[in-house]
């Protein structure tokens, strides 16, 4: 059925891109290339999770560097960027990573954005969408509640393995004083 809503709407492309080397009368932003992305309508789609160096996935990193050129990829990818204290999981304001893929997403004209949560068989559990920026906060805040849920049960899962190894630990010293009473016994004899 959705494949035949699909076709009805006509003709869908994913994208067409073009690389602009600078001077370039569109927006600029201070790493490299900037796109042209020739569509009437621009979405983008993505999962939303804690990045280790962009602060989240997802939203505007659809943009950049999801559609970007090369030298962008790699300035957003250089050393003084990740290297950033504030390059890190969960961080997106003052992140300069972050900052600067939303600068650039904002020069773009994204008019719609979807993107969901997946749960660690890969499954979607969440979806958000509308305006690229306030769907990321949202998108943003429930991945958040969702991976402090995640490591709270990996810390209670953890305590409880550890309760399990220290009684297995306290059994088998109680075993070998078992065994070594046994053995005084009948040397005893």
């Amino acid at each position: 059925p959705r494949g035949r809503a699909l076709a009805a709407v006509g003709r869908l492309e994913a994208h067409q891109v073009h690389r602009v080397q600078r001077p370039d009368p569109q927006p600029r932003v201070e790493v490299g290339w900037v796109l042209r992305v020739e569509a009437d309508v621009r979405i983008t789609t993505g999962f939303v999770e804690p990045h280790f160096f962009a602060g989240f996935s997802g939203g505007p990193k659809m943009v950049a560097p999801g559609l970007a050129g090369l030298e962008t990829v790699l300035a957003l990818h250089d050393a003084r960027r990740i290297g950033d204290p504030r390059a890190t999981f969960g961080v997106v304001e003052g992140n300069p990573v972050h900052d600067a893929v939303r600068a650039i997403a904002a020069a773009t004209g994204v008019q719609f954005a979807l993107d969901v949560l997946l749960n660690d068989e890969q499954r979607i559990t969440r979806a958000f969408g509308g305006e690229l920026f306030a769907m990321h906060a949202a998108a943003r805040e429930a991945a958040r509640v969702e991976a402090e849920k995640l490591e709270a049960s990996a810390r209670e899962a953890a305590r409880i393995e550890a309760e399990k190894l220290e009684s297995a630990r306290k059994d088998a010293v109680r075993i070998e004083a078992a065994r070594k009473e046994a053995a005084k016994l009948e040397a005893a004899k």
